[in-house]
């Protein structure tokens, strides 16, 4: 079996956990297994149902800008004591830079991950932009799940080399089936029943997009 480990951050409820879940429940478990590097320890929404679907967890510090040692000394710990992984895919690029040069030590494969098209903005998102930069070399595989967010992360010429892939998010699409009976009752609980409604689901930060949605609500 091969067993792949996913630098998620969290397994709290989220974008790239979201789509990370529903690959999981879906594959050959008994052929690929994930498991999950967090540097959120204590965000585990999720945690129960990956423990149940085979996968183990493992914690590593996060990166506060201070703690260099700390972080490459936890991820050495982390190949020194299981060298039965070959392949760390991250879906965390703000300072994979530094997490993956030990992992290239180690002679893992590497799968990094774009699930973005902006950094945000001020300070912040210039320093996670210089931070990003060695990731396009760094990566054996270079995924995104658009174009956008490929462009972001890896620049236009890596999107043209034989490692790039476009990644469609994973969507279990039964899920979101039409259903009468919920939507009727769901109206009428929130006072909706005969109105034209448009429902927005994300948090409200700068990747996404509220300055559009708002913009075409004004129309």
């Amino acid at each position: 079996m091969l067993r792949v480990l996913q630098m998620v951050g969290s397994l709290n409820v989220g974008g790239s956990q979201a789509m990370l879940l529903n690959l999981y429940r879906s594959i050959d478990r008994e052929k690929i297994q994930f498991d999950f590097v967090l540097d959120h320890p204590d965000e585990l929404y999720y945690a129960d149902e990956v423990l149940s679907l085979g996968a183990k967890i493992y914690t590593v510090p996060r990166f506060n800008g201070r703690n260099l040692c700390e972080v490459c000394h936890a991820w050495e710990e982390l190949f020194t004591k299981h060298p039965e992984y070959k392949i760390l895919h991250t879906h965390v690029p703000s300072y994979a830079s530094i997490f993956l040069r030990v992992a290239k030590k180690y002679g893992l494969k590497t799968v990094v991950h774009s699930h973005t098209a902006s950094n945000g903005g001020g300070a912040l998102g210039f320093v996670k932009g210089i931070m990003q930069l060695p990731l396009r070399y760094q990566g054996d595989i270079l995924m995104a799940c658009s174009d956008k967010a490929g462009r972001l992360l890896f620049g236009e010429k890596a999107m043209h080399s034989d490692k790039y892939c476009f990644v469609p998010n994973a969507v279990n699409l039964e899920k979101f089936s039409p259903n009468e009976t919920v939507r009727n009752e769901y109206r009428q609980k929130l006072g909706l029943e005969n109105k034209f409604v448009i429902g927005h689901v994300g948090r409200i930060s700068e990747p996404k997009n509220h300055k559009f949605l708002v913009d075409v609500f004004s129309m």
